[in-house]
């Protein structure tokens, strides 16, 4: 599995995005620092500041059989002024 696991794509998150903040789903067992040396490693910009949330997973109930969602990790990740991810340049 990879330490990112999608991106977050509402209102709030594209808003965010032009305050250099950056919404992304991550994998549960990453903490801060990990996440920060990922960013540092793929992305080659500064990351000043993680901040994460665990998302608790939903009950499922499909007739008598009772299941649960995964539990998902969503991380805002603030970087230095100046610095911009790639991927994101042309989308907002």
């Amino acid at each position: 599995m990879g330490v990112l696991n999608g991106v977050v794509l509402t209102e709030k998150s594209a808003n965010a995005i032009k305050e250099g903040v950056y919404v992304f789903y991550a994998d549960p067992n990453l903490n801060k620092i990990e996440i920060k040396k990922f960013f540092k490693r793929r992305y080659d910009v500064d990351v000043v500041s993680v901040r994460a949330l665990i998302l608790k997973g939903k009950r499922c109930v499909r007739g008598r059989i009772v299941g649960h969602r995964p539990d998902r990790k969503k991380i805002y990740v603030t970087l230095k002024e100046g610095h911009v991810l790639d991927s994101f340049k042309g989308l907002f």
